[in-house]
């Protein structure tokens, strides 16, 4: 779920003209729904873990970047115009995504020293 989670983020603040909620739940399920049956078939857990730490974290990362680039709203902007709720989103993205990337690199040193 958190790829998926981080993508429709992404994809709620590009497509925010020409959509509502049906296409935020649409993009969401469907989208949990395709990754869920590929990681079912993969069938193997250290993937699995390994690949949605890594690609919910670079799409993590770019939540508030898009967020700048299509509301100009760049993080330090949102601080210093006290829109603190604004902030606090795209400092948690970037915190969870740098945590969940590190956690990645910790993944793949550990199965590279077995």
């Amino acid at each position: 779920m958190y790829p998926i989670t981080a993508l429709s983020f992404i994809a709620v603040k590009v497509m925010q003209p020409m959509m509502g909620q049906s296409f935020i739940y649409s993009f969401y399920f469907i989208g949990w729904l395709l990754l869920s049956i590929f990681f079912i078939i993969k069938k193997d857990l250290n993937f699995i873990n390994k690949h949605t730490l890594l690609f919910g974290s670079i799409l993590g990362l770019l939540i508030p970047i898009v967020n700048g680039f299509v509301t100009n709203n760049w993080i330090w902007k949102s601080f210093s115009n006290n829109q603190f709720q604004i902030f606090f989103i795209d400092a948690f993205w970037l915190v969870l995504a740098s945590t969940t990337l590190w956690i990645y690199f910790k993944l793949n040193k550990k199965n590279k020293n077995s």
